[in-house]
């Protein structure tokens, strides 16, 4: 039995169909963590210039990390939703049906949707990270 080669068209595809259907979730995504980042930032540079140096009594510590930490595990959890309805075909017979009747072999489907985990979620926080560094 031959094995099928990896089409990345189809995969590509596959992707940017994940991607559409899931934009909203997305766009919150986006949102939340931008917001998390920029607040983050803000106040770890409000702290630096009142406290004339870099360091900081503990309570400070604790009340700036405390919003952007929420918005952090809000945007956890909503990865934890985003893995669910990616992955929906696992576990609702009726979608199962529907996507494995499409052209695409079972590794060109989870790589799609591996990618797309990480374009909906990991991606927007990466950079939003950086850019508040």
């Amino acid at each position: 039995m031959a094995e099928k080669s990896i089409s990345f068209q189809r995969i590509k595809a596959s992707v940017k169909a994940e991607y559409t259907a899931h934009s909203k979730l997305a766009l919150i995504n986006i949102l939340v963590t931008a917001l998390a980042c920029f607040v983050q930032s803000a106040e770890s540079i409000d702290v630096a210039q009142n406290s004339g140096i870099y360091s900081f009594s503990h309570n400070t510590a604790v009340q700036v990390a405390s919003f952007p930490f929420m918005m952090y595990m809000f945007t956890a959890a909503l990865g934890a939703i985003v893995c669910a309805m990616l992955f929906k075909d696992l576990s609702n017979r009726q979608t199962g049906d529907v996507t494995m009747s499409l052209p695409m072999s079972a590794s060109e489907r989870f790589y799609a949707k591996l990618i797309t985990l990480g374009l909906l979620q990991l991606l927007p926080m990466i950079c939003f990270m950086l850019l508040s560094l």
